[in-house]
């Protein structure tokens, strides 16, 4: 299905986004470093996800 693949990406985009504005607005250095992890997180799977799409085309 295109469209929930489209839907998808569109929800990781605002999900980054908010885990984003939570970090420079955030003063609590143990939550900035909870969220600072789970953004890494993302961009790791983000990178994987590139990375066999790339070995698999």
């Amino acid at each position: 299905m295109p469209g929930l693949s489209n839907y998808k990406e569109r929800v990781d985009v605002a999900i980054d986004r908010f885990i984003l504005r939570k970090l420079e607005s955030c003063h609590h250095e143990s939550v900035r470093r909870n969220l600072l992890a789970l953004f890494l997180i993302r961009v790791e799977k983000a990178w994987n996800k590139e990375e066999a799409h790339r070995t698999a085309v």
